[in-house]
C-alpha cells in the first residue's frame, strides 16, 4: 500500500491535466460507503458552484461535480478555496473531493471539434473511477434537432471508456489484484436531449444507445426536467448501484443541477 501511495504521488503532477495541490494521502476510503455525483451547465459561469456549496447542504455533501459551460477562473477558484482537485477543457470540468491521479480529453465530435473531460478518481486503495464531465451537440446550423450527432458522440465517448475499462482490467490482472467484473465508469454531463420539448427525452438516441450497451441511468424519475425544454441533464454508470437522485436548484444558471447517489457494485 505503502509503494502504491509513492507511486501515485510521483505520477500525479506528470499525467493529470490540472490538479489541486491536496495531498493524495487524503483519500477518503469510497469503496463501502455511498458516491455522490453532481452533474451541472452552469451557463456560461452564471451559475455559482461556491455559493451553492456555503448554502445547500445536499450540493456540499457531493464527492464528484461535473460542470458544464464552466470558466477556468470559476473552477480553479472552487479548487483553491476548498482543496479540491479538479480537470478541466474549454468548459468541461471535473472537481473531486478524491485524487485524481489522471485526466485529459477525448475528441466525441471531429467535425465540430467538441471534446470532453474525463478523469479518473481514486476512490479507495485499487479502486479507480473514470468520470467524464460532457456537453453534447445542440444545433448544427442553428437546426436542433442533431439527435444523430448526439448519438455519434456519445458513442465516441464509451468506445473511449471501453477501452479504458479493458486496459484497467489488464493492469490489475497483471499486479496480481482482483478484477472486477464491471470497472466503474460515470458519463454526467449536458446531453442537450431536447427531445419534441415536450416530452420523448428517455428515447433520444445517445439515451437508447447507453440502455442497449448496459449502461445504468441514475435517475429513475423520467419526468424529472431540468432546463425549460425538459430533461437535458443525465448520469449513467458502470459498475455501480443506483441508490437515490435529487433534482436541485437552478442558482443563476438555466439548469438545474441533478445529484445522482451511488454504490460500488460488489
Amino acid at each position: 500500500m505503502k509503494f502504491l501511495l509513492m507511486l501515485l504521488m510521483l505520477c500525479a503532477p506528470l499525467s493529470a491535466q490540472v490538479r489541486s495541490e491536496r495531498s493524495f494521502g487524503e483519500n477518503l476510503a469510497l469503496a463501502n460507503e455511498e458516491i455522490r455525483v453532481i452533474t451541472w451547465n452552469i451557463y456560461d459561469g452564471d451559475g455559482d458552484p461556491d455559493k451553492e456549496f456555503a448554502a445547500n447542504a445536499h450540493f456540499r455533501s457531493a464527492h464528484v461535480i461535473c460542470l458544464q459551460e464552466a470558466p477556468k477562473k470559476v473552477v480553479r477558484e472552487f479548487s483553491r478555496k476548498h482543496g479540491w482537485y479538479y480537470a478541466i477543457h474549454g468548459g468541461d470540468a471535473i472537481l473531486s473531493r478524491c485524487p485524481i491521479i489522471e485526466s485529459g480529453r477525448v475528441s466525441v465530435n471531429d467535425g465540430t471539434q467538441r471534446k470532453a473531460v474525463w478523469a479518473d478518481v481514486w476512490l479507495d486503495q485499487d479502486v479507480v473511477a473514470r468520470v467524464y464531465s460532457c456537453h453534447l451537440s445542440f444545433k448544427t446550423w442553428l437546426h436542433p434537432m442533431v439527435a444523430a450527432t448526439r448519438r455519434a458522440e456519445m458513442k465516441r465517448m464509451v468506445k473511449h471508456a471501453e477501452r479504458f475499462i479493458a486496459q484497467r482490467k489488464k493492469t490489475l490482472a497483471a499486479q496480481g489484484l482482483p478484477v472486477p467484473k464491471r470497472v466503474p465508469v460515470i458519463i454526467a454531463g449536458d446531453f442537450n436531449t431536447v427531445g419534441w420539448f415536450l416530452g420523448g427525452w428517455e428515447s433520444e438516441g445517445c439515451i437508447r444507445y447507453l440502455n442497449r450497451k448496459g449502461w445504468t441511468n441514475a435517475f429513475s424519475d423520467a419526468s424529472a426536467k431540468t432546463h425549460a425544454l425538459g430533461r437535458l441533464d443525465w448520469v449513467f454508470t458502470l459498475g455501480f448501484k443506483r441508490e437515490r437522485s435529487k433534482t436541485g436548484n437552478y442558482a443563476g444558471s438555466d439548469h438545474r443541477w441533478m445529484m445522482a447517489r451511488l454504490r460500488l457494485a460488489p
